[in-house]
């Protein structure tokens, strides 16, 4: 393990899906659980950063974690006491581009609003042509291409987008924001640094938090990328590696 002063952690910073929580699963394992609130004992505030609208974030992760921030949808959105302190929605011309670009090559696609999940195309059932179904701000996409879909392609067609694997699908979003623009704003507000950040994740969306933070841990189950990116590899979601992570940095 990198040697790492644990008196500089400060804030600690936690992807959600397949890091915190393991694929299929809704509820923090007990150790978990534990964990966090001896990261509260020792004085680290805790937050999540994640690509969901905080709509949908489990219940159980907020009363948890408590944080007095939330990052979500890959940092397009961040509140503060559960008041919109920050946001920064997608063109709508490229969103716009973006729904005839997955209409013509029968991809499935989910906007992410400021306030719902809207699934505006269905590949197995769409058959036609159609109008967008929303009018609001979209501060992230989610997409599922069809088996061996190059999704060079939709990079080359959209450079203004990110597009992250995550399950079965990507995690679109602008390039003008991502979970460490958050995160910067969040340190802002606490008067903190990256060097006083400590960051879980698991997937390419959380690769520039993972490389800024002071302590940068991959999770076992974490993409190739990431794992290369991180200081430090820890066990998989699956098996508590959050819990017994924390526990062996702060035994020391």
């Amino acid at each position: 393990m990198k040697s790492f002063p644990t008196d500089q952690i400060k804030l600690a910073v936690f992807d959600i899906d397949d890091t915190l929580l393991p694929r299929g699963r809704f509820a923090l394992s007990s150790p978990t659980k534990k964990a966090i609130h001896q990261l509260h004992e020792n004085g680290i505030i805790t937050i999540p950063a994640t690509g969901r609208g905080s709509y949908n974030t489990p219940a159980q992760i907020i009363d948890v974690l408590k944080p007095p921030f939330l990052i979500t949808i890959n940092g397009h959105i961040i509140l503060k006491q559960n008041e919109i302190i920050k946001s920064a929605p997608i063109d709508r011309q490229v969103i716009s581009e973006l729904y005839a670009f997955c209409f013509s090559h029968h991809l499935s696609l989910i906007y992410k609003t400021r306030d719902s999940y809207q699934h505006v195309l269905d590949a197995n059932i769409d058959k036609s042509a159609k109008q967008e179904r929303t009018s609001k701000d979209i501060y992230g996409c989610f997409l599922i291409p069809p088996p061996n879909f190059p999704i060079s392609l939709l990079a080359k067609q959209f450079p203004s987008l990110v597009f992250t694997k995550g399950g079965d699908g990507y995690d679109v979003y602008g390039c003008d924001a991502d979970k460490s623009f958050g995160i910067e704003l969040v340190l802002k507000q606490l008067n903190l640094n990256w060097e006083n950040v400590l960051c879980f994740g698991d997937a390419e969306n959380d690769l520039t938090m993972i490389q800024k933070a002071g302590l940068g841990v991959a999770m076992g189950n974490a993409c190739g990328s990431l794992r290369a990116a991180a200081d430090v590899v820890c066990g998989n979601a699956e098996d508590d590696g959050i819990a017994d992570f924390l526990n062996q940095l702060f035994s020391h």
